[in-house]
Parts: structure tokens; C-alpha cells; sequence
């Protein structure tokens, strides 16, 4: 038998390009070789054509320093250079292969690359979204031609394992969003006020995120128009990047009047820049209007911040299990009661304590642990 010279090669994104999906793949990495796994990232050359990616930037603006073994290998767009990637996979020989997937697109890269590799190499799907937020007719099809050629699947959320059965798989680990390791330390919020020089006087929510329809800002944006909130000192904080149509926000707070009570950062921000708003925060809101899951509320959790989230499955089910906010129905009544709620001191300081008492359930180590006796109990 040929000798392995990796335990685990992890296909997906990684510096240089930025965003929540190249964090976890540094945090699985670096959870992997606290196992004594041998690990390597092999990233893209090209993800999306300039022209295909709504986004100012798919890379961080600085380089950032990791001790990762990353590589720039693929191209999404060239198949013309895929029979090279898979040549290059076999002389590595890896124990198992981890496609991170999270967009149909992926599709015809990850399932040419699959096919071709030996049984001898494990394949495993470590999935975001099976069904995509903004759909496509071949998505169904794209999907369950990348899943045949799988071995075994891993979620972040019951939600995606459930949609992922209804396509006839099995052999599924359902995990949870772990917090990624690394991130900036907390600091207090009157340290965040003078960083982000914004007054105490105010309570304030945040969003936080890419910006794209099925997170419902608009909801959001309406609910801070209900007297209830009107006749509060609430501030809202909007931190994103807008993907699509941005002047239908901005067109929306002034028709309801709420510059005043509205911040907006229409931009992709650092860890340590995000880390501020997230310690100023008094809550973070999430009024998806679908979801699979969200890395927000990992993020939520590291700095201790109570989540607002709508009845969404998968994105609602960590805040009911672990009673770390308020769920809230799918309409800016609910949305502003929400709100008003957990910003009572006794429900906030409840919901604090209660997020410091969960914390430790989603360490890396964690999933890392649950997915390696996964892969060695079904090779059993």
C-alpha cells in the first residue's frame, strides 16, 4: 500500500482570500494538528470570475501572518487544469479529502476531483449550505452530482443534515458552528466607545455581515420605526458589506425618517475592527428570512453579546437550546418587542450569564474530536 504522506488535505478557501468560511478552514486546520494530524489547505488560484463576485474585494486587503500549510491550487473556471490538481492529490496521497462546500458552484470542480481519486482516500463534504439562500434551476442536480461522490458528510446545523437526507444521502455527522480560535480579545465597552467614538448614552443592536436579501435588514431597518422603539434611546449599527441594491436601504431609512437612530458601515471590516462593534453591542440582531446557519452567532458568543434571531430553522435552534436571546416571528411588532426585551437589565444580564455557561461547547476541539471518531467508527 502506498505510504500516506497526510492525514487530512482540506480543499476550500484560505488566506489570502477573507471572510468567515477562510477563518474555519485555519480553525479546523489548526484543531486537526492539536490531534497530531499532518494538514495542508490547498486554496484557489481563481474562486470567482471578477466579473461573477458582487463584492469589492474577494481577498484581505493584509497579508496575514499563519504558520499553515496553505497552497494556491485551484481554478474553479479552468477545467483544462483540473486532471493536474487530481494528479497532484494522488502523489499526496492524503488519509482523507474535506471539500468545505457551500454553493453548487463548487460542484463540477469538487465532483471531477472525487471521481478520480482512489477509494484508499476518504471523502468527506464538510457543508455550509446545501440549499443555496439565492437559488438556482441545476442547483438540485449539482448537488447530488457532488454528493455521489462523497463518502461521508459533516454539517454545522440539524438544518443541512435534514436537507441533505431529502437528496437520499446518509452517513451524515450533524456538528455545530464552533468559534473560531484566534480571534481578538475581548475588550470593554467603554474601550470600544472611544475606539469606534461613539457615544454610552445609547444602547445599541448590530448587524453585522455581508449584506444579501435573506438577512432581512429591511426587516430590521422597519422594526426600528415601531413606537416602541422610537420612544427609546436604541441605536441601530449596520456593519457589511452591501452585495446587492444598497440604495434600497438607504432609500427605506429615509423614507421612515431614521438617520438619526441608524450607523452605517457599508464595508467588509477586520477581526479587530469587528471585534469592536461586537463589544460595544447590546445585542446582535440576525432577522433572516432563511438560513442554514451563521458564523454571527459564533462571533456573538466569543464576545458575550445576547442574540436577537427570527424563527428560522438552524439559525434559531442554538438560542433555544442554550436561552442566549430571543426568538423572534417574522415581523417588525415581534422584531421591536424582541429587542425591547433583552435590553432589560435583569433578561441581559441572564442572557450573558447563560452564554458564559455554553461557551465551552464549541470549541474547535470539539467538532475536530466528533468528526475523527466519525471518519474512524464508519470505517469500521
Amino acid at each position: 500500500m502506498k505510504t500516506k504522506r497526510l492525514d487530512c488535505l482540506i480543499v476550500g478557501p484560505a488566506l489570502p482570500y477573507r471572510g468567515g468560511i477562510s477563518k474555519t478552514n485555519h480553525s479546523l486546520s489548526k484543531s486537526l494538528i492539536t490531534f497530531g494530524k499532518k494538514v495542508e489547505i490547498w486554496t484557489f488560484k481563481s474562486l470567482y470570475p471578477d466579473f461573477f463576485f458582487p463584492g469589492k474585494s474577494q481577498y484581505e486587503e493584509k497579508e496575514e501572518e499563519t504558520n499553515l500549510i496553505i497552497k494556491r491550487i485551484f481554478n474553479t473556471s479552468n477545467p483544462l487544469l483540473w486532471q493536474k490538481n487530481i494528479k497532484s492529490i494522488i502523489k499526496l496521497n492524503p488519509s482523507f479529502i474535506v471539500f468545505r462546500y457551500w454553493t453548487p458552484y463548487l460542484s463540477p470542480l469538487y465532483s471531477t476531483i472525487a471521481k478520480n481519486l482512489p477509494k484508499s482516500i476518504k471523502k468527506i463534504a464538510l457543508v455550509d449550505n446545501w440549499i443555496p439562500h439565492e437559488k438556482g434551476i441545476l442547483d438540485t442536480f449539482l448537488n447530488k452530482n457532488f454528493g455521489r461522490k462523497i463518502d461521508y458528510f459533516v454539517t454545522f446545523s440539524k438544518n443541512v443534515t435534514e436537507q441533505i437526507k431529502k437528496n437520499g444521502f446518509s452517513n451524515i455527522l450533524t456538528g455545530f458552528h464552533p468559534i473560531n480560535s484566534n480571534l481578538p480579545k475581548k475588550i470593554s465597552k467603554k474601550n470600544a466607545y472611544n475606539k469606534l467614538n461613539l457615544s454610552s448614552n445609547y444602547k445599541y443592536v448590530l448587524f453585522f455581515g455581508i449584506i444579501r436579501r435573506y438577512k432581512g435588514l429591511d426587516l430590521l431597518i422597519r422594526s426600528f420605526s415601531e413606537k416602541i422603539i422610537r420612544e427609546s434611546n436604541i441605536k441601530l449599527i449596520i456593519v457589511g458589506e452591501f452585495y446587492k441594491n444598497k440604495n434600497k436601504y438607504y432609500n427605506l431609512i429615509n423614507k421612515l425618517n431614521l438617520k438619526s437612530r441608524i450607523i452605517i458601515i457599508p464595508e467588509y471590516v477586520n477581526e479587530e475592527t469587528a471585534r469592536d462593534y461586537f463589544c460595544l453591542a447590546d445585542l446582535v440582531a440576525q432577522t433572516y428570512i432563511s438560513s442554514s446557519q451563521s458564523g454571527v452567532t459564533a462571533m456573538s458568543y466569543n464576545y458575550k453579546v445576547p442574540l436577537l434571531v427570527t424563527k428560522i430553522n438552524g439559525l434559531k435552534d442554538p438560542i433555544e437550546v442554550d436561552k442566549t436571546g430571543v426568538v423572534s416571528n417574522l415581523n417588525t411588532k415581534s422584531i421591536s418587542k424582541s429587542i425591547i426585551q433583552i435590553l432589560e437589565k435583569n433578561n441581559q444580564k441572564d442572557i450573558i450569564d447563560n452564554i458564559k455557561k455554553v461557551c465551552h461547547n464549541y470549541h474547535w476541539d470539539k467538532f475536530s474530536y466528533k468528526l475523527l471518531n466519525f471518519i474512524n467508527e464508519s470505517e469500521l
